[in-house]
């Protein structure tokens, strides 16, 4: 044993125990006859390729420089592997000496390592930071230049072995360039190989020829770029089967053998044989329960959140709990809950699994990017109270101190409950205020019967009515708040529709209605970069009315064109109050249709909208675009958006009109 890695690749190594839990899981493997054996943890041997990255390859001296090898001279710095921690410390307070500069390649320092506020000041004390990334990120804020980088599918790379099998291993692959390289970007590899000539190390890097690199690589295994760019599948070369290679070779230890009891560690001050060592905050009864992470598989790592379609599966982060648990501090699914360690707390959304311990809870990592074609927020990176940051519960002193792994993992941590969500609670609201809008379509406005304040709401999100067990969602139509007065909707009459006729022709002022907070993730963006286009038909107004009073033409709201659809005037909801949004907003356009106008009134188009409505010139600017109508005319538009190719991930929205 020369070197321990447990650093954090998998979650046995996301602990304060790391390094021993591997050698207790070794020690499992040893003693039972489970190492390199079939149908054991074979070790495949790699495809023979020359070593192009290995820390022998730098002088003695250098690699004595990397930080945190004085304190572990076993661990990965060994390999080259620094911390966040001591990158930290050496930008901070020179320790043990002073770093000046910096470039990093896709990584987000700030929300996939702990202490977010060192990180800020870190990179804040840079003379010169460099970051290479296909998107901007919190820690590119902080780069002096910002280069941008391919995307994987615009050039090719070289892949010699998969590794997870003897199948996967044998595969060398030259991935294929899918599409054109988009603007003025490079790959990570050109990047590297044009750094390394301007410093005068292009003789180490093929003088920046990225082809001449993996003609290198590939000449042992007598295959050449031709025959890969033919076989874009890939091309095997076989590896012979081998198992117990240690009876030939032995170990990469000082006996060469599996030491189940290791000098070399007793030596350095750690214990010799596999011991587990309690956390310091064992017993602590303010924090009472572990935390640990987990993937959600929606996400990868602090990116994609952004992302609409992936954004929609889970549109907030969460922390699990078992249910008997959750009860135990009045928490019900939805709810939003401060997660606490010794460090700071953070607020994530109730998540129900009786599949967990019940003194486990699991959170969400990786959030504080918005989405914002779904008008969802963004979050903030310190454990202060407010924000999201998983990882800025994690004390980063507390470490392995063999390989320097963070307790990820395994925290202490306590719960609490901050806010209950109500999402399934029916109360009663009476009726206060109830107006006729068009050809039967009512406006009605709701206030609690009980007085206490009302839930929040955003943009396009709809309330739900119970009326002798049907239930109906109903767009709300005011200006969206975090504490508003009251809830209103408007609602057109459906022939034989058990709730609209019931609303529509009975309902007056006074009278009590039961009705759900709110709730939906059809959400309108009050901040983007890119055109929004509404496109709705009749009732379909009503979740964008929500939206439209909430604009007031500020710099950074979107431009806003309206397609908006009517039968004739007399059918047509909500028309003063638009074409007062017209002429107050400078970033609102709106355009009116009348499909069997009885008359000529005022500013519309005849007929119904299409998509061929649209200018080129707008679609060009990359709209995102929310509809609200009929079936038939949502999946209509949809095709036809399409057809005028439309990204599919571009229609950011829709809503179906309610139905009776």
């Amino acid at each position: 044993m020369e070197t321990v890695d447990a650093a954090g690749a998998t979650g046995t190594g996301q602990h304060r125990n790391a390094t021993q839990t591997e050698r207790a899981i070794a020690t499992l493997y040893a003693l039972t006859g489970s190492f390199d054996v079939e149908g054991g943890n074979v070790q495949i041997t790699p495809l023979p390729t020359p070593v192009l990255h290995s820390m022998a390859l730098m002088p003695e001296e250098q690699r004595a420089k990397a930080l945190g090898l004085a304190d572990r001279p076993l661990g990965p710095p060994h390999n080259g592997w620094i911390t966040s921690t001591d990158l930290y410390d050496a930008i901070i307070d020179h320790r043990p000496y002073g770093v000046e500069a910096l470039v990093t390649f896709g990584t987000n320092l700030l929300v996939s390592h702990p202490a977010p506020g060192r990180g800020k000041q870190a990179l804040q004390d840079l003379d010169f930071y460099v970051h290479c990334d296909l998107f901007h990120n919190p820690t590119s804020d902080y780069a002096d230049i910002l280069l941008p980088v391919s995307t994987p599918w615009e050039y090719e790379a070289l892949r010699i072995g998969f590794e997870i099998s003897f199948e996967a291993q044998e595969l060398v692959q030259l991935r294929q360039q899918m599409v054109p390289r988009q603007g003025d970007t490079r790959s990570d590899v050109w990047i590297i190989f044009e750094l390394a000539k301007r410093l005068g190390l292009g003789e180490l890097f093929f003088d920046g020829d990225i082809e001449a690199a993996w003609k290198y690589q590939l000449a042992p295994l007598n295959l050449d770029l031709e025959t890969l760019r033919a076989n874009p599948q890939g091309v095997r070369v076989p590896i012979a089967r081998r198992y117990q290679k240690y009876c030939e070779e032995g170990f990469p230890t000082e006996t060469g053998r599996a030491e189940l009891y290791s000098e070399k560690l007793l030596r350095h001050g750690y214990r010799a044989v596999p011991e587990f060592v309690p956390s310091p905050e064992s017993g602590d009864q303010s924090f009472p329960l572990v935390l640990m992470a987990a993937s959600n598989g929606y996400f990868r790592h602090s990116q994609d959140r952004g992302m609409s379609s992936l954004r929609r599966k889970r549109p907030e982060p969460l922390v699990e709990m078992h249910p008997d648990l959750a009860a135990a501090y009045g928490i019900d699914q939805g709810d939003q809950v401060r997660v606490s360690t010794r460090i700071g707390s953070i607020i994530l959304k109730a998540s129900l699994d009786d599949g967990l311990a019940p003194d486990v809870v699991v959170g969400d990592y990786g959030w504080w990017q918005s989405a914002p074609d779904l008008g969802l927020p963004g979050y903030g990176l310190e454990a202060d109270g407010e924000g999201a940051n998983y990882n800025a519960l994690v004390p980063e002193r507390d470490r392995d101190p063999i390989s320097g792994s963070l307790p990820m993992r395994s925290l202490a941590c306590s719960i609490q409950l901050v806010r209950s969500s109500s999402e399934r609670a029916m109360r009663d609201f009476q009726v206060v205020g109830r107006r006729a809008e068009a050809n039967e379509i009512v406006s009605l406005e709701f206030k609690p019967v009980d007085g206490l304040p009302l839930s929040g709401f955003k943009p396009g999100q709809h309330v739900a009515i119970r009326l002798d067990g049907n239930e109906r969602c109903y767009s709300l139509i005011g200006g969206s708040s975090e504490s508003p007065h009251s809830y209103s909707i408007a609602v057109k009459r459906i022939l034989d529709g058990p709730v609209s006729d019931y609303l529509t022709s009975v309902v007056k002022e006074g009278d009590v209605i039961s009705l759900k907070p709110p709730a939906g993730n059809f959400i309108l963006p009050l901040i983007n970069e890119f055109p929004v286009v509404l496109i709705a038909a009749g009732i379909g107004i009503t979740p964008f009315l929500s939206f439209l009073e909430n604009l007031t033409g500020a710099p950074g709201e979107p431009e806003v064109t309206l397609y908006y659809t009517c039968r004739d005037a007399q059918s047509r909801p909500f028309h003063a109050r638009l074409c007062h949004h017209a002429r107050r907003l400078g970033n609102l356009h709106v355009v009116n249709y009348l499909s069997r106008p009885a008359e000529p009134v005022g500013d519309f188009r005849r007929g119904r909208f299409t998509v061929d409505d649209i200018p080129e010139s707008l679609l060009q600017r990359r709209p995102r675009f929310y509809l609200c109508a009929g079936n038939e005319m949502i999946d209509e538009v949809t095709r036809d958006l399409l057809a005028r190719k439309v990204p599919k991930f571009d229609p950011s929205g829709s809503a179906r009109r309610p139905g009776r």
